[in-house]
């Protein structure tokens, strides 16, 4: 029994983190999904959607800008923002059972984990839209 017991003790914390893991690989992979459709968006309009916001999908359905939505989980929360001079783009994304927030910023080569994020209160310093 005590051997089962340690074992039980080495096993869990393990696989706790291993689902954490999983909650930022979906994140990470719907960033990138959601960046792609901006840039598609981009090369057809000749510009980005001008709409910042904190946005939730609803039923894994996010709408992006009228007529663009993309597929996403409905777990995770995202923000999407414009530099001003609305040339580059950042898009957070934050799942509360994950390890972390990530960031995906255009104009600083893509995705990388974001520093500090809260929906509607701080942004990550380089998605501050005064600052890239």
């Amino acid at each position: 029994m005590i051997i089962i017991g340690i074992l039980a003790a080495i096993a869990i914390p393990v696989y706790l983190d291993q689902r954490k893991k999983g909650h930022d690989a979906s994140v990470k992979s719907d960033l990138r999904t959601y960046a792609r459709e901006l840039e598609t968006y981009n090369g057809d309009t000749g510009a980005f959607p001008l709409t910042t916001a904190f946005t939730q999908a609803t039923g894994g359905v996010l709408t992006v800008a009228p007529g663009l939505t993309v597929r996403v989980s409905s777990t995770i929360t995202f923000g999407y923002f414009l530099n001003a001079a609305k040339t580059a783009f950042c898009v957070v994304g934050v799942n509360s059972s994950g390890t972390r927030p990530w960031e995906y910023v255009s104009s600083l080569g893509g995705l990388q984990p974001a520093s500090t994020f809260a929906p509607s209160t701080t942004l990550p310093t380089a998605c501050n839209p005064t600052t890239f």
